[in-house]
């Protein structure tokens, strides 16, 4: 599940002005009537519990077929019923949230990676999240793999 990979100390920098991102907004909201707490920007769905493949070629990463609104302290979007100025209906508790894509621990998890796997100096965000997406969910392979005989 989502939840159960998704890390507390992640990175919370703000992805809500990426013109994918804004784009996304009307859609949803026309298709549920509001934002919701995780969503996918690419198709407008909802992120219930479990989260969509890990893609590359996007504008803004790999990552980003995952957004979510994180409560934080210093939060960009103060909500109460409205996020964004007033503009888009929430269902958050009142606070301050950013909308933060998946850290790279996060996709590492979801593919099953250990770790920092794809912990190599000089290699950025984008690269990293790029080689993860394009990788194989090695427990998923190893389960394949697991039938076949071995001589």
């Amino acid at each position: 599940m989502l939840k159960d990979i998704l890390d507390n100390n992640a990175d919370k920098n703000d992805v809500s002005n990426c013109q994918t991102v804004k784009k996304s907004f009307e859609t949803l909201i026309l298709k549920y009537g509001y934002l919701p707490k995780k969503f996918n920007p690419y198709n407008a769905q909802i992120i219930k519990n479990k989260a969509p493949a890990l893609t590359t070629g996007s504008m803004i990463t790999s990552s980003c077929a995952t957004l979510l609104f994180v409560k934080v302290k210093n939060g960009v979007h103060n909500v109460s019923n409205f996020i964004m100025d007033n503009k888009y209906p929430v269902k958050l508790k009142t606070g301050k949230y950013n909308l933060r894509k998946l850290s790279i621990c996060e996709m590492e998890r979801l593919q099953t990676l250990p770790e920092n796997y794809t912990s190599i100096p000089n290699l950025t965000y984008s690269k990293r999240s790029t080689a993860i997406g394009n990788g194989w969910t090695v427990d998923i392979i190893t389960h394949i793999f697991s039938s076949l005989e071995h001589e």
